[in-house]
């Protein structure tokens, strides 16, 4: 498979100003030099700086207004509800669309199972689609 074109950092930014801190989040966990297995691959095989549980919370709750919009818009743009969203990411099928929808509009992150996981594959899918971006 023949390498990508990528865009600059500030080009994304630019093309996504209201995700730019996330953006730079993720770039900064991940090394720009990943965002191409990322967005051929996914981001839960392992990629730098989103292996560990408390990197990826970590990364995920600091962007959680950013994440939440991500996650209103592209259930609204596939005409489903978030919850309901929420249960085809890896790793939430096993959770209720309540329990989900909960959890992604707390106020305090908790170490309940729903949160663990759900935080985490909103690290996976956020970075997914930043690294999207640097080849739209």
């Amino acid at each position: 498979m023949s390498r990508l074109t990528r865009k600059t950092v500030a080009a994304v930014c630019a093309e996504h100003p209201d995700y730019a801190p996330l953006i730079r989040a993720v770039v900064r966990a991940t090394g720009v030099d990943s965002l191409e297995d990322i967005y051929r691959h996914g981001a839960s095989w392992g990629a730098p700086g989103l292996t560990y549980y408390r990197d990826t919370r970590r990364l995920s709750w600091a962007h959680r207004a950013d994440l939440r919009r991500m996650v209103e818009d592209q259930a609204e743009d596939w005409g489903r509800d978030p919850g309901a969203w929420l249960q085809d990411l890896r790793g939430l099928e096993e959770f209720s669309p309540v329990e989900l929808v909960r959890s992604l509009y707390t106020s305090r992150l908790g170490d309940s199972d729903v949160d663990l996981l759900l935080w985490n594959a909103l690290a996976w899918y956020g970075a997914e689609r930043v690294a999207a971006w640097f080849w739209e």
